[in-house]
Order: C-alpha cells, then structure tokens, then sequence
C-alpha cells in the first residue's frame, strides 16, 4: 500500500477538525460535517422568571416541573460545548425595560386580559423586567466570560437585531437549538432560522414548555417531511458527540 499522498492527509485533516451528531430523521450538519467555528448553541431564555417557582410563569398558573427538568441535560450539554474549541455558545434572555417604551401596545393588552401584565410583582421582583432578579439566567447555566447574552423583546432570537449582526459576521451555518418554550420562543426562533438559511439541530429533551404537548407538536414539525425544520436528538447523545470530537483532538 503506498503512503497518503499530502492531499490525503489534507483531506483528512479537514475531515477530522468538522462536526457532525447522529440525529433523526438525519445526521446534523444535512450537508456534512460543520467547523465548530461555523456552528451556534444556542440557549433560549432559561431565566429565573421562566424557571423558578414564584416568579412570572408561576403567576401565569403554569406547572413549571417540565421547565426545571431540562436544566440537568442543558448545564451537561453546555459543558460538553465549552469543551470544543471554537464552539459559539449564546445565551438569551426575554425581557423589557422598566418603563415599558419597548413593550408593544398588543403585547401589554394581551397579557393584562391575562391577568399577569408584564411588570408585575412577583418573588423576583417586577415580572419580565429588564435588570430585575427575575430576568436572569439561572445560576446552573449561567454564561461563562466570552458567551454573549442578548436580550430580546420578541419571542425570536433573530428580532433582535445585535444577534443578527453578530451570527452574520461569523459566518455561522449550523445551529442548536435549546431553551423554552417550546411553543413560543423555541418555536418562532426555529422558524425563523430555518428561513435565514440555518441547519438547525433542536435537543428533544432540552426545549419544554408548560406541558407535554406542545413539545410533542414542536418536535413533529422537525420531523415532518424527512426534517424540513432541520433534525433532533437528545442532550445526552449531542454531549456525547461534542465530547467525543474535542477528546479526537487531544
């Protein structure tokens, strides 16, 4: 057998320095192995408000059980990313400022008929209030130095326009895509993404809204027709992948 020509072992090199995760209804990159450089997790509004009894789910009257059991997967899944070099992890929160300028006039009706008008009391302070306790991240996921945190007055991550510069300047293809809820923010951002061009790969067990079935439809429309929202697999199994390509490069 000759020796690989410098070609092959270009070529192999290549290979070895992409990514790529075993999902369904397809392997994740669709196209192929991606760069680290070239990929994004991203970890929709994991924020105390969301997550925590006593803040503004809870008056809204959800069980938010579903919510908290995607922390243990997600903070596992971020650490398995941090491990990859090169990997671009972005975190997102949802809230508004104090005196509410940022708040549409449709959205501050909606939600007082609801009877939990945005600003509201709670044990976090005044709900969904930009720089109160309540809009933070909780403390298991919290951003490292280097991890940017956007935070949006739309359910999409892509209506805020800071983050759309800055996936656009990086040249990112390939998104993960983790948070909640299922049915509004992780929905609206997967549409979204899907729509600018981006491969997305969502972690079925680490979006959840305040019930079952709203996961349930998400992940069916990822599903749908051979994964024309992209493809999903799990935390443990994305982990596994991110653990597995950064332990190749020792």
């Amino acid at each position: 057998m000759s020796a690989p020509s410098n070609s092959d072992r270009s070529d192999r090199q290549e290979t070895e320095t992409r990514l790529s995760i075993p999902s369904f209804p397809h392997e994740w990159p669709l196209l192929g192995p991606a760069k680290p450089s070239e990929t994004a997790l991203l970890v929709i509004d994991m924020e105390v408000d969301g997550v925590l009894d006593g803040g503004w789910f809870t008056d809204m009257g959800f069980d938010l059980s579903l919510i908290r059991a995607i922390v243990p997967g997600l903070r596992d899944l971020l650490d398995a990313a941090r491990s990859v070099p090169g990997m671009n992890i972005v975190h997102f929160t949802n809230s508004f400022s104090p005196d509410l300028s940022d708040l549409p006039d449709f959205k501050r009706e909606q939600a007082i008929r609801f009877g939990t008008p945005y600003g509201k009391p709670n044990k976090f302070g005044r709900g969904m209030i930009y720089g109160e306790p309540g809009a933070g991240i909780v403390d298991e996921l919290i951003p490292l130095p280097g991890e940017p945190v956007f935070n949006k007055t739309t359910y999409s991550t892509f209506g805020n326009e800071p983050f759309r510069r800055w996936i656009e300047a990086r040249d990112i293809t390939s998104v993960i895509i983790t948070g909640i809820t299922s049915n509004v923010c992780v929905a609206a951002t997967l549409y979204a993404a899907v729509d600018h061009g981006y491969d997305c790969l969502t972690i079925s067990d680490g979006v959840a809204g305040v019930n079952h079935e709203v996961t349930e439809n998400l992940l069916g429309l990822v599903r749908y027709q051979g994964g024309l929202f992209g493809a999903e697999t799990d935390a443990s199994s994305a982990a596994r992948a991110l653990r597995a390509y950064a332990g190749a490069l020792v």
